[in-house]
C-alpha cells in the first residue's frame, strides 16, 4: 500500500501544498468559491482530486433529484461518509461536467450569476446585515470593507483557539497579539476573495487586488484547518445572501416586464389580425390566378424548393443528424475544452500528481483511497454529545480526528471518561448527603427525588469537565 492510499495522507499534503504561498492559496480559493455550500474538509479533498470541479454530488442526487446521469468512465471524488457509524467509510461525488441530462426532465442545478445591475440590491441586503459600508467606494472596496468587518467579530476568539493549535507551525513563536494580526489580515482577504470570485470577478485583477502576504505561516494541518474552516463557515452566509438578492432583484424585474410583454403581445396579436387579413386577400389573388394558369400543384413545389435551397434547409434534417452526437441530443451538456498535453500535466490534481490511481467500478473511475483502518467501539449518550459539540465548536479537531481515522476511539474514550465520573460523583454526593438504603426503605419518595437532583447535579459536572470542555 503506497502511503497516499490513506486519505489523512492526502488531506495533509493537500493543506501544505495550499499553504505554500499566495499563488497556492489563491488557486484553491478559486475552486472553493465555487464550492461554498460544502464544509472546508470536503473542498480541500476535491481540489486535491478535481480542482476545476464547480458543482458536486452523488450518484444518488444526480439521478433521483435531478434526472441526470453520470457519463461512463467519469471520475469519482472521494469524500469521507460522516452519515453512518464508525465514521470508517468513504463517499463518492461528481462533478457537473461528467454528468448529462435525461431527455425532457433533466436539469442542471440554478447557479446564481452575478451581473453589475445586481449589485446595489445585493450591497443593500447585505448591508442590512452586516452594517454600512462607504456609498462613494466601487462594489469591490465595499464587499471587502463587509469582508472585513466580519473577520474584525470573529478573529479575537479564533486567536485564542489557535494558542492551543499552532505547535509546530510558523505561528509558533508569535504571541497572541501577532497570530491574531496574522488571522484578522488572512481571514478578511480570504472571504473577500472568495465572494469576489464567486460574483464573477476575473481572476488576473483579483490577484493583483488582493494578496496573502501571512498564508505561509499557517503551515500545520491544524492551522490551515482552522483559518479554512472560518474561512468557508463566515463566506457561506455572504454567497447565500448574494443568491437570494439576485433572486429577488430578478423576479421584481420580470414582475416589472409583465405590463409592458402583455403591451407588445396586443400589439402584436393586432399586426396578425392585419396579417392574416392581407393573407387571406392574397390567397384569394393567387387563387384565382392559379386558376386561370392551371399550374397550381407546379408553382407550389417549384417555390417551396427554391425557397428551401435558398435557405440551405434542403438537407437540414440529415445534417444535423450526422453532426451531432447521440448523446449531446440528451441536453446541452457542458463540453469540456481541448487542452494540449502539456496542459493536461499542467491541469493534473494533487492526488494524481502524488501518484494516486482509480479503479473500476460499475463503469466509473474510483479513487484508491481509504480512511486509516479503526476498530469499531460502542459509544452512548456521553460520546454522541462530545461528537455534536465537535462539530458544533470543535471542528478543527473533529476534521483531524476524522481524516486520521481516529475519531471513533477518541469518542469512545471520552464516553468512558464521562461515565466513570458520572458515577463516582453519584456515590460521592449519596455519602456526602446521607442517602441511604436505609432511607429507601423508610421513605422511598425522597429518596427517588433526592437521588434524581444528585444525578442531575452530576450530569451537569461532567458536561463541564469533559462533555463540553
Amino acid at each position: 500500500m503506497r502511503k497516499y492510499d490513506l486519505i489523512s495522507a492526502l488531506s495533509e499534503e493537500t493543506a501544505r501544498e495550499v499553504a505554500r504561498n499566495d499563488r497556492s492559496w489563491k488557486k484553491y480559493l478559486n475552486t472553493a468559491s465555487g464550492l461554498y455550500k460544502y464544509p472546508f474538509k470536503d473542498q480541500l479533498l476535491i481540489y486535491a482530486q478535481r480542482p476545476d470541479a464547480t458543482a458536486c454530488a452523488s450518484i444518488e442526487i444526480w439521478n433521483e433529484k435531478m434526472h441526470c446521469w453520470v457519463n461512463k468512465g467519469a471520475k469519482g471524488i472521494a469524500l469521507i461518509d460522516e452519515e453512518g457509524s464508525p465514521y470508517t467509510g468513504l463517499r463518492y461525488v461528481f462533478d457537473i461536467s461528467d454528468v448529462h441530462k435525461a431527455r425532457r426532465i433533466g436539469r442542471f442545478p440554478q447557479l446564481w450569476e452575478m451581473k453589475e445591475e445586481h449589485q446595489e440590491a445585493v450591497l443593500d441586503r447585505l448591508e442590512q446585515i452586516y452594517g454600512d459600508t462607504d456609498k462613494e467606494a466601487g462594489f469591490v472596496d465595499r464587499i471587502r470593507e463587509i469582508a472585513s468587518m466580519i473577520a474584525e467579530d470573529c478573529y479575537k476568539e479564533l486567536a485564542s483557539d489557535m494558542e492551543y493549535l499552532k505547535e509546530g507551525s510558523f505561528l509558533e513563536e508569535l504571541d497572541e497579539l501577532n497570530t491574531g494580526v496574522r488571522i484578522r489580515e488572512t481571514l478578511a482577504d480570504s472571504i473577500a476573495y472568495t465572494v469576489l470570485k464567486r460574483c464573477g470577478m476575473d481572476e488576473k485583477e483579483l490577484s493583483e487586488e488582493i494578496e496573502f502576504p501571512y498564508i505561509h505561516e499557517f503551515n500545520t494541518v491544524e492551522t490551515l484547518s482552522h483559518i479554512g474552516n472560518s474561512v468557508s463557515d463566515l463566506s457561506k452566509p455572504v454567497l447565500m445572501e448574494i443568491g437570494k438578492a439576485i433572486g429577488a432583484y430578478d423576479r421584481e424585474n420580470a414582475r416589472n416586464q409583465e405590463p409592458k410583454n402583455l403591451g407588445e403581445k396586443g400589439l402584436a396579436n393586432t399586426s396578425d389580425k392585419r396579417y392574416n387579413a392581407l393573407k387571406r386577400e392574397s390567397e384569394r389573388q393567387d387563387g384565382q390566378s392559379i386558376t386561370q394558369t392551371g399550374k397550381a400543384g407546379e408553382r407550389e413545389n417549384n417555390d417551396e424548393s427554391d425557397i428551401r435551397k435558398e435557405r440551405g434547409l434542403l438537407n437540414l434534417k440529415i445534417v444535423y443528424i450526422y453532426i451531432q452526437p447521440t448523446d449531446t441530443l440528451l441536453a446541452d451538456t457542458p463540453q469540456k475544452p481541448n487542452h494540449t498535453e502539456k496542459e493536461f500535466l499542467h491541469m493534473k490534481s494533487i492526488f494524481e500528481q502524488l501518484g494516486g490511481t482509480y479503479h473500476e467500478e460499475n463503469g466509473y473511475l474510483i479513487p484508491d483511497l481509504r480512511l486509516p483502518a479503526e476498530k469499531e467501539q460502542p459509544i452512548s449518550t456521553w460520546g454522541q454529545r462530545h461528537l455534536h459539540y465537535l462539530k458544533q465548536y470543535r471542528k478543527v479537531t473533529y476534521t483531524n480526528l476524522l481524516i486520521c481515522g481516529k475519531l471513533n476511539i477518541y469518542l469512545a474514550d471520552i464516553d468512558k471518561q464521562a461515565q466513570e465520573r458520572f458515577e463516582r460523583l453519584i456515590e460521592d454526593m449519596k455519602r456526602a448527603q446521607g442517602i441511604t438504603e436505609r432511607l429507601k426503605e423508610e421513605n422511598a419518595l425522597e429518596w427517588t427525588g433526592r437521588l434524581g437532583n444528585i444525578r442531575a447535579c452530576a450530569r451537569e459536572i461532567v458536561n463541564e469537565e469533559i462533555i463540553y470542555a
